[in-house]
């Protein structure tokens, strides 16, 4: 018993030396979280409770989303168990199969809208046509489909709680559903990659999302950071004019390194058939084309 309480101690007081002041990045104390976890110590999973742990609100306007407060870093300790306990949800995830341009999680233009400030709630994972899709944890999965979001799934983790909110991961555009509703296991297979909602005819991609839940309150997590330690904001956040953005858009590209650029010809085939009917696209389009031709 004294040593366990030693050990809160000590955590608490001195375990976030070297922590970096980038409000993008955190320190990993993946092996103390995992010994933690394995010696079923409550440290992590009960004592950080998150009503300690301070958010940030998106905009003064939304009470239902917040962030977390990367200069709090008891959150270090949340994200460290995270990366312990989590499986990738696709086969060998790589930190660039996240679009840079507005597939990160945070304020973008919308790939499809193209309408700025957009804030993307996870990230989209560009990977082939059915390729397979995990669970991520074990959990209770829930079948979803609507207009936005095409088919997707949601799994509930009641392996991972915080003083009451809950951990979910969510899947987002998924072409099939593989696995019923029910009790799923960690690693277990749930779908394949697609492009359905609104992003029908889209390049196929995984949106995933990681959050915790508390009835409507929801604390919306990173899982760039949670998975590879590090993050950036997307390069079209600074776009802000939204009656017409596309200027905006076309002079970041101009600005952009061409690795940066790897999804763009995908985006573009999207924008051609929109500029069909929509003549602010098709300009759009041919702009952009001399850029990378």
């Amino acid at each position: 018993m004294k040593y366990k309480l030693m050990l809160s101690l000590l955590l608490l007081w001195g375990g976030f030396i070297g922590c970096k002041n980038d409000e993008h990045s955190y320190t990993y104390k993946r092996d103390i979280a995992k010994k933690l976890i394995e010696n079923k110590e409550e440290t992590i999973l009960i004592k950080y409770r998150i009503k300690n742990l301070k958010t940030k609100k998106i905009s003064k306007w939304n009470k239902t989303y917040s962030l977390p407060d990367l200069k709090d870093k008891n959150w270090n300790y949340i994200f460290s168990s995270l990366n312990y306990l989590l499986d990738s949800p696709i086969e060998n995830l790589s930190y660039e199969d996240v679009d840079p341009l507005m597939g990160r999680f945070g304020y973008r233009i919308h790939p499809v809208t193209l309408i700025p400030r957009n804030f993307h709630t996870g990230i989209d994972i560009y990977k082939k046509d059915k390729d397979t899709v995990k669970a991520v944890l074990e959990g209770n999965l829930e079948i979803k489909k609507d207009n936005l979001s095409g088919k997707w799934i949601k799994i509930i983790h009641p392996v991972y709680t915080l003083d009451s909110f809950v951990l979910e991961s969510r899947y987002l555009h998924l072409k099939k559903i593989i696995k019923k509703e029910g009790k799923v296991k960690k690693g277990e297979k749930i779908g394949l990659v697609g492009g359905t909602g609104i992003m029908e005819g889209y390049i196929p991609h995984l949106h995933y999302e990681l959050v915790l839940r508390k009835n409507k309150r929801i604390i919306l997590l990173d899982p760039l950071l949670i998975y590879f330690n590090k993050t950036e904001k997307n390069i079209t956040s600074k776009i802000k004019d939204k009656i017409s953005p596309h200027a905006e858009l076309i002079e970041i590209i101009e600005k952009t390194e061409k690795k940066n650029l790897k999804f763009l010809p995908t985006y573009l085939e999207f924008w051609k058939e929109k500029g069909k009917k929509d003549y602010k696209f098709k300009i759009l389009v041919e702009r952009i084309k001399e850029i990378i031709d």
